[in-house]
């Protein structure tokens, strides 16, 4: 039987469910799976996360838990948290005369980058700050680099920063 918990959840949990089980801590799909396990009472506690492996161990540490590497699996299957929709993330770095600029965006299908810079521009334009200035001077004046981000490059950072170790930080 697997009981999946929120990850602020999981040592509280574990201490209800099996208060003597090793804690294993895993990267899976991008996550830092968290997970303890009873045998005898057929019992898995697990967790996922997208802190890395690093922190997740220092803050279990904290609570006084050791923290070994590996994962229990159970015969149910641990889901993991689905934070957000797949989108496509849209930066664009840009001039002004007070210096340089990032704006981004989010959007549900992959944009051209033209209609990036026309919903930037129309942005701009609707807080005031392009105020009489037109599309293509605007560009011109901007000098913008547009970069978009899909979903499956997201999913990869994620994960590469899961499996990072970032408790020297």
């Amino acid at each position: 039987m697997t009981l999946q918990v929120p990850y602020e959840s999981f040592s509280a949990a574990r201490e209800r469910t099996c208060p003597d089980a090793e804690v294993f801590v895993s990267v899976q799909s991008g996550w830092t799976l968290v997970c303890c396990a009873d045998p005898k009472s057929d019992t898995l506690v697990a967790s996922a996360t997208r802190r890395g492996v690093g922190k997740v161990k220092e803050d279990l540490a904290a609570l006084g838990l050791e923290v070994l590497d590996g994962s229990w699996f159970g015969d149910g299957a641990i889901h993991f948290p689905d934070e957000s929709a797949d989108c496509f993330v849209a930066a664009v770095s840009y001039a002004t005369s007070a210096g340089p600029g990032v704006w981004l965006d989010a959007y549900a299908h992959m944009p051209t980058q033209v209609q990036v810079l026309r919903s930037m521009y129309d942005e701009l334009c609707e807080t005031g700050e392009l105020e009489g200035t037109d599309f293509d001077t605007f560009i011109r004046l901007a000098n913008p680099n547009v970069a978009i981000v899909s979903p499956r490059e997201i999913e990869g950072y994620l994960e590469r920063n899961a499996t990072r170790d970032r408790s020297d930080c």
